[in-house]
């Protein structure tokens, strides 16, 4: 197939995308084509893009008020799709990947989120946090399965959105068998409880907030004291977290992993500057606990072993 072949077929399938997302219904001067070059390459050129310019930018005799007319749910589902396409496209074309490591998880899926800031002018749609941050800034939710490259969700929303508003989310993904990894942003012991009922694992960060009892006399855990004593730079404790006002109690590992004092400093460094900006003092258990990283999962250690938890959370 030539490259005007592969043109024309492309055209066709984006025309096939905008009648399905019902952005066009019947002809018009604007295709879906040349919609979606200017919302994309097309603000190359423009300083300042507006409604102007867009209809400068484009051969096809059109108003502003009409060029403003074509900005609809519609055609955000079309842009959706596109964009579902484009990350689908690069994902896709990895091979699927073998390890002993994996070879316990039907699945291996990894929860993230990537956010920029975008033009202050989106800020009522796209709001950021303001102060010294940006005005505007966009947050992309995605969900992507390690072992084949599969793409299984996105969502675009404004940066303002925390991760954790999404965490009720992440169960119905999930499957038996499956593994999921996502870092303390969407921690949730209502999360942690519902992926184990599935028999599915996670691994994830542990919050330093929670209730943490001993599995065997369910004991509560002076967690910074317990490591304190500790001359290895590895443990583990068998827990119970959670359990208070009303929350879930969920049984797991907690894995712990000394970091060099180089990283406990820049941690230390990090969470001083994030307090003073928020107007607080972090405290003594915090500071200390930087010294460690902390890890959560329901994995049997034949299916974890100690040694290679963080190579396997360090996927995501």
């Amino acid at each position: 197939m030539n490259i005007e072949e592969v043109f024309s077929l492309f055209k066709k399938t984006l025309e096939s995308w905008a009648r399905a997302t019902r952005f066009i219904q019947r002809a018009r001067n604007l295709d879906a084509f040349s919609f979606l070059v200017l919302m994309t390459v097309g603000h190359v050129g423009m300083k300042h893009p507006s409604l102007a310019g867009m209809v400068d930018a484009i051969s096809t005799p059109m108003t502003r008020e009409a060029m403003h007319a074509r900005f609809t749910p519609q055609a955000e589902a079309f842009l959706g799709t596109c964009l579902q396409y484009a990350l689908n496209r690069g994902v896709n074309e990895t091979q699927p990947i073998e390890t002993a490591l994996l070879e316990p998880f039907k699945r291996v899926l990894i929860f993230d989120s990537l956010s920029w800031d975008v033009d202050p002018h989106l800020a009522d749609v796209l709001p950021g946090s303001s102060g010294q941050a940006s005005a505007a800034n966009c947050k992309l939710q995605v969900g992507y399965e390690y072992k084949h490259g599969e793409l299984g969700f996105f969502k675009i929303d404004p940066g303002t959105r925390p991760d954790n508003a999404y965490t009720a989310q992440l169960p119905s993904f999930l499957q038996a068998g499956d593994l999921a990894l996502f870092d303390q942003g969407y921690f949730k012991l209502e999360t942690l409880a519902q992926t184990a009922h599935k028999g599915a694992f996670f691994l994830t960060r542990f919050s330093v907030k929670t209730t943490l009892r001993k599995a065997e006399t369910s004991d509560p855990i002076d967690l910074e004291n317990a490591l304190y004593r500790l001359p290895e730079d590895t443990y583990q404790f068998q827990v119970i977290i959670g359990g208070r006002d009303g929350a879930p109690e969920v049984s797991c590992r907690l894995i712990c992993l000394r970091v060099s004092e180089k990283v406990a400093n820049e941690r230390r460094r990090k969470l001083l500057k994030e307090a003073r900006k928020k107007g607080r003092t972090p405290s003594n258990t915090l500071l200390a606990l930087c010294d460690w990283t902390l890890l959560v999962t329901n994995l049997a250690e034949t299916d974890l072993p100690l040694e290679m938890a963080w190579r396997l959370y360090s996927l995501r």
